[in-house]
């Protein structure tokens, strides 16, 4: 596992939530945080009779970096290294130019807000959602986190406590259930579902089966303690709702890297469940 953590935080919420939950990532490999805060680029960009407002920008950058410097400090006391990055620019794309210079990036953390299924789906048909744009092109796992809820506050040992693993046995679904395994300390129980969205025959309900079998036995030999699920509907719907069902602590869901036109226009099944989901939810590619 790859050794550092990309955190994007902005001003609008309290990194010493992120702090909180990331206090715990030595025990599972992770001994770096990146503080990545991004100046929209609207607020310092060139303006009638004013130029680029360069002053505005320092102002920014100098605000910012006061505002995650005492957590660094916390952290480093714990032996967590930290780096502090202000940039200016498109968060998204800052985020993956990040990822892009420094290899060792193994796991980006986000916050969201709730919105309303109709809200996220104008985003997404007009291409303004920061989480379809960011699970469609991060070359590594996100873990996005609803920041109006308590589980915000939660440290990295209790998100993962209780963990739902989406699987259609894609090559990205069984990405995410191996990433999954460097978490293993932390989990105390996986429940592993597989949506069925239409009628099948039975020689492939069969297959099905094996297939969960199969999931289940390698995760009791990972010794990590497992129980299976069949459901039928909407993928992303039905993830959810076993995770309410389940008291779940956090969803895992592989990204796949072909999407239908359908799914590029309206959104894929691991971007609805990581939108509208209320537990932290991992997208793996």
């Amino acid at each position: 596992m790859s050794k550092k953590i990309l955190c994007a935080a902005d001003l609008t919420e309290s990194p010493y939530n992120f702090a909180k939950t990331l206090s715990d990532c030595q025990e599972v490999g992770f001994n770096k945080v990146i503080f990545l805060h991004v100046i929209e680029r609207e607020k310092v960009a060139f303006v009638p009779y004013g130029g680029y407002l360069k002053d505005e920008e320092m102002r920014l950058r100098e605000i910012a970096t006061a505002y995650f410097e005492s957590l660094a400090e916390k952290m480093q006391k714990k032996g967590i290294g930290t780096e502090i990055r202000v940039e200016v620019g498109i968060p998204v794309a800052q985020i993956l130019r990040t990822i892009e210079k420094d290899k060792d990036i193994g796991l980006v953390v986000a916050g969201k807000r709730k919105k309303s299924k109709f809200v996220a789906l104008l985003e997404t048909i007009y291409g303004r959602s920061t989480i379809a744009s960011l699970i469609r092109r991060s070359p590594v796992p996100v873990l996005l986190i609803n920041k109006e809820e308590e589980v915000f506050k939660s440290r990295i040992k209790e998100v993962f406590e209780h963990v739902i693993l989406a699987t259609d046995w894609s090559p990205s679904a069984n990405h995410a259930c191996a990433f999954l395994l460097g978490f293993k300390k932390l989990i105390k129980e996986v429940d592993v579902i597989h949506v069925i969205n239409e009628k099948v025959a039975t020689p492939t309900l069969k297959s099905f089966k094996r297939k969960l079998e199969e999931t289940f036995n390698f995760l009791k030999r990972e010794g990590l303690p497992a129980e299976t699920y069949f459901y039928t509907g909407d993928a992303a719907e039905q993830i959810i709702q076993a995770a309410e069902r389940h008291k779940a602590t956090a969803i895992a869901i592989g990204k796949p890297k072909k999407q239908s036109l359908k799914e590029l226009l309206f959104g894929s099944p691991s971007f609805w469940v990581a939108e509208m989901s209320e537990v932290p939810t991992l997208v793996v590619p």
